[in-house]
């Protein structure tokens, strides 16, 4: 096993470990109360998602800091990421003006805890991991939203990859083999997590990135990945990619 599969293994135990910590309140919460789902500016939000709003959370985290890390101590594969924070950040701007995603002006990001930003340092010094990221403290609406876009583009890349596609989708693919129990779910998260650093950049900040939101797509179902109706469609949650809005 080399550094990297090594590395994506100790991250996906981890990762396991995230607890399903639901919204604390809020509209989101309600409208997925009242109505199975809740919409804003293109994105929904679904009762599945907010199983893993704690998945979401720490993908906002991560992204939020490293890509304020590699500001500072550029390396290759940054711009990608500077590329995926960017079309988050639009996404959210309409809605939210300087409050959007990752800069967050005027919202309590102080409530993230300092220690946070040694996940980043760590992440981009080739140590990466997921320490306190499992805190349902982290778990707001301002760090959910940014998270499921994040999620989405994640998951368009695979889609947009045919030999990833193949490999997990097609007859005696990994999803079979998930399904048939000739696969547990933690070497399904790996495997997907792999395929995405394949996919990214070069880089071991990518790494924790990617097992959060490979968790995240294992977790939910890769019918998201190999549905015909997920892969035609431009945002999870809808109702042809595994959400249950009506």
């Amino acid at each position: 096993m080399d550094n990297v599969q090594a590395l994506v293994a100790e991250l996906v135990e981890e990762s396991g470990t995230f607890p399903m910590t639901r919204p604390h309140g809020g509209m989101l919460l309600r409208r997925i109360q009242q109505d199975g789902f809740f919409e804003e500016n293109g994105l929904v939000v679904t009762a599945e998602d907010a199983l893993y709003c704690q998945h979401y959370a720490a993908l906002a985290i991560l992204a939020k800091g490293i890509s304020e890390c590699l500001k500072l101590n550029p390396c290759d594969g940054a711009s990608n990421l500077d590329e995926l924070v960017e079309l988050v950040c639009r996404k959210d701007l309409p809605t939210y003006g300087r409050a959007a995603f990752p800069e967050y002006q005027g919202l309590p990001h102080e409530m993230l805890p300092p220690a946070l930003v040694s996940l980043a340092v760590e992440a981009v010094s080739g140590k990466p991991s997921l320490r306190g990221l499992g805190d349902p403290d982290l778990v707001h609406e301002w760090t959910i939203k940014p998270g499921i876009r994040l999620f989405k583009e994640f998951l368009e890349r695979l889609r947009s990859s045919p030999a990833t596609v193949k490999a997990f989708c097609a007859p005696g693919g990994v999803a079979d083999l998930l399904r048939d129990g000739k696969m547990g779910e933690s070497q399904v998260i790996a495997a997907v997590a792999q395929s995405m650093l394949l996919i990214l950049a070069p880089g071991a900040f990518w790494i924790p990135i990617a097992v959060v939101a490979s968790t995240i797509l294992v977790k939910r179902g890769l019918s998201l990945l190999c549905d015909k109706g997920a892969r035609r469609s431009k945002d999870t949650g809808t109702a042809d990619d595994g959400g249950v809005k009506p």
